[in-house]
């Protein structure tokens, strides 16, 4: 599969999948050489206990970085997680959005953080903040108040 295309099926599975076992949202990231200390990235993220079944989604999508991570106490399982650079998710959230259902907010304002960031750079804008502090409310865990 080349990198920029997925079908609508899969799209919407791979939509279906962040929905449930992923992550949308902006990171902030310390960063001492900017003036400002910190910097944001966009961040999409996939986890999962079975490491063939991500490495099959890293093949579809056609990029990826891997991690794996050992949790603790409950499982003693490892976790993989497969997590997409931002410019992979500049072309993959426009496909994914209108098969999303949880987390079509995080995407559309991901989506608007890096149309005011330069391609290729982590960076900061006057909006910056605001979309960090809105998709952090959006991905809080618990009883939303």
């Amino acid at each position: 599969m080349t990198s920029g295309f997925l079908a609508s099926e899969q799209a919407a599975y791979l939509a279906g999948l962040i929905d449930g076992d992923g992550y949308i949202g902006i990171l902030r990231r310390r960063a001492p050489r900017l003036r400002v200390g910190y910097a944001y990235q966009a961040h999409v993220e996939v986890s999962s206990v079975f490491e063939e079944f991500l490495r099959g989604i890293q093949e579809m999508v056609g990029s990826g970085c891997w991690k794996r991570m050992q949790r603790g106490y409950k499982s003693h399982r490892p976790v993989y997680h497969v997590t997409f650079t931002p410019n992979t998710v500049r072309w993959l959230l426009p496909l994914l959005i209108p098969h999303l259902r949880l987390k079509k907010a995080q995407a559309i304002m991901v989506l608007e953080y890096l149309s005011k960031v330069k391609r290729g750079r982590h960076g900061h804008n006057p909006r910056s903040d605001e979309l960090y502090m809105k998709v952090k409310l959006l991905n809080r865990r618990g009883r939303s108040t």
